[in-house]
């Protein structure tokens, strides 16, 4: 069993808790769209890096993973304008609602012995190379930043040199003026 098919197994065992619930049931795991199905692929994740982690860390890795993408709470799930009723910390989710995140985390241990056992060592290195990328582009962003703070300071210099040239030819030229005027007097 890979990773996929473990957020698969544990996507529709949600399903079938919601419809024992009379909640909304998600589509089919093929059928859901990409981003819904990166959410549980998110979660086993976690779960494989994080061993031993409750329902609680578990809701508190989603809330991060959605508020991330930039869902915010609201009174209704609306795919299109990112709000969810569950962008609640764990405590303050119905009992209904927690069972979701005990329902994740125990289907992640039943079936954990039968995904393959480097998964989580993949995970880690391809996460810790995701990190040396980002780190990689903050730099690069970092460095175009201070090269046109460096351009913006070199212009900046110009042109308070120009002004002070202006300046000082303007003076010489009323002193000029003023030793010309005052020798034609």
């Amino acid at each position: 069993m890979n990773i996929e098919q473990l957020a698969g197994a544990c996507h529709e065992a949600n399903r079938v808790y919601c419809a024992t619930i009379g909640e909304a049931v998600a589509e089919p795991w093929g059928d859901m769209p990409e981003w819904h199905r990166a959410s549980y692929v998110a979660g086993v994740e976690f779960h494989l890096l994080n061993p031993g982690s409750g329902p609680d860390a578990n809701h508190e890795n989603w809330l991060r993973h959605k508020e991330a993408e930039g869902w915010v709470y609201g009174e209704v799930k609306d795919a299109d304008a990112k709000t969810h009723p569950c962008l609640l910390t764990f405590g303050r989710l119905s009992v209904e609602q927690q069972v979701k995140d005990r329902l994740f985390v125990g289907m992640i241990s039943a079936l954990l012995p039968l995904v393959d056992p480097y998964a989580a060592t993949e995970v880690r290195q391809r996460l810790e190379e995701e990190a040396r990328i980002e780190a990689r582009r903050l730099e690069a962003v970092a460095e175009a930043a201070r090269a046109a703070e460096l351009r913006r300071q070199e212009e900046e210099g110009q042109r308070i040199a120009d002004a002070s040239a202006l300046l000082a030819r303007s003076n010489g030229a009323e002193a000029a003026d003023n030793v010309g005027a005052g020798q034609s007097a």
